[in-house]
């Protein structure tokens, strides 16, 4: 998932604002994100080896987000309308 579409993503959240819970979840997919993005120099910095795969999950955690929610849209389980803005790019 590229800057460009993370930020499309939190850009459709924020005009969307009838869906507070989406936008909150957002915002923990977005920070666990960048956080995981921190996290990585300090643990080969350190070599904190046993805190890699956290990081690395962290660093893949939006990529895994979208393609769940666009699973669960396309087999009428959850309506996710922001899918479009991520394929625009």
């Amino acid at each position: 998932m590229t800057l460009s579409q993370l930020h499309s993503l939190k850009r459709w959240h924020l005009q969307n604002t009838e869906r507070p819970v989406e936008l909150t979840l957002c915002d923990l997919v977005i920070g666990a994100w960048l956080g995981g993005w921190i996290l990585m120099p300090g643990v080969l910095l350190l070599s904190q080896w046993q805190l890699l795969p956290a990081s690395l999950a962290m660093v893949l955690l939006p990529e895994a987000y979208c393609g769940l929610r666009a699973r669960l849209h396309a087999r009428g389980i959850l309506r996710c309308d922001w899918l479009a803005v991520l394929s625009r790019r």
